[in-house]
């Protein structure tokens, strides 16, 4: 994990040559895409290094839907309930 503002943070993955980010806010995290199916751990992982609980992940923005985009997009989504948000004007590539 790379820290690139006060509270935007790169994720590190070994699956995907894609970027995620972490923004950090008081009370809650949003993350910006979850790269590769098996990276759902790595994410996890990252927010509670920084002191949150994964039920803080409140947001899941995702810029477009490729794969490389989405694939931990659901795993995430049962694991946290954090709320998917997306342009609708893609079809999900999976």
């Amino acid at each position: 994990m790379q820290k690139i503002l006060d509270n935007i943070y790169l994720l590190k993955s070994t699956f995907s040559i894609s970027n995620q980010f972490l923004i950090t806010f008081k009370d809650f995290v949003v993350l910006i895409d979850t790269v590769l199916r098996g990276n759902t751990n790595n994410i996890l992982s990252s927010i509670q290094l920084l002191g949150f609980k994964i039920y803080d992940l409140q947001n899941i923005f995702i810029t477009h839907l490729d794969r490389d985009h989405i694939g931990s997009l659901y795993d995430l989504k049962d694991q946290t309930k954090a709320i998917f948000l997306s342009r609708n004007i893609e079809k999900v590539a999976i």
